[in-house]
C-alpha cells in the first residue's frame, strides 16, 4: 500500500467515525443501506468496468442473498451475522451456478445465458 491509500484509508476511518457518533437509529439505518448499495457498486464497477463484462444477473444474486438472510432472521430467528453468511454463501452458489453455464456457452450469448439462469 503506498503513502497515498494509507492516508485516504485514515481518512475514511476518520470520516467513519465521525459520522457514527451521535447518530440515532434512522440514521444508523440509513448509513447502513448506503453502505450495502455502496458494496453492490463497487460489483458492478469490477464486473463491467476492469473486466469489460456485462454482468445482467448481479442484481439478482444481490437479491437472492437479501431474501435468503431476510428470510432467516424473520421467519427461522436466526442471528443477523449467521443468517447474512448463508446468504452470502446462496448468492455465490447460484453465481457458481451461472457462472459454469456461462462457461459452457460462447461468449456471444453469455448475457443471455445470466438471464436464462436467474
Amino acid at each position: 500500500m503506498t503513502g497515498r491509500h494509507v492516508i485516504a484509508l485514515g481518512l475514511a476511518v476518520a470520516v467513519a467515525a465521525a459520522l457514527l457518533a451521535g447518530v440515532d437509529d434512522y440514521g444508523l439505518r440509513l448509513l447502513t443501506l448506503a453502505a450495502i448499495y455502496a458494496i453492490a457498486v463497487l460489483g458492478y464497477q469490477l464486473a463491467l468496468g476492469h473486466a469489460g463484462v456485462l454482468s445482467l444477473a448481479q442484481g439478482a444474486f444481490f437479491g437472492v442473498g437479501a431474501y435468503v438472510s431476510g428470510i432467516l432472521t424473520t421467519t427461522h430467528g436466526w442471528d443477523g451475522a449467521p443468517a447474512l453468511a448463508a446468504g452470502a454463501l446462496t448468492a455465490a452458489g447460484l453465481a457458481a451456478f451461472v457462472a459454469v453455464i456461462r462457461m459452457m456457452v460462447g461468449r456471444d450469448i453469455s448475457a443471455m445465458s445470466e438471464i436464462e439462469a436467474t
